[in-house]
């Protein structure tokens, strides 16, 4: 969402994220399973690729809801 940690990040729809602090976005590790690892307020290392280009990010993870 607009305002969000994502957003605060940089992140934007349609990016691919394939990492989460030091665990991998995978088909067998979903997103979702990879942030339960971590608690909100934590800031975590992502990076992400956007049409080919890989970039990182530091994001401050935020409670769902």
């Amino acid at each position: 969402p607009v305002g969000g940690p994502a957003d605060a990040a940089g992140l934007q729809a349609g990016d691919i994220i394939t990492t989460v602090g030091d665990q991998q976005v995978t088909r067998k590790n979903p997103l979702l399973n990879t942030l339960l690892r971590y608690q909100p307020g934590q800031t975590v290392r992502v990076v992400f690729n956007r049409n080919g280009r890989i970039i990182e990010a530091e994001v401050r993870l935020a409670k769902r809801g």
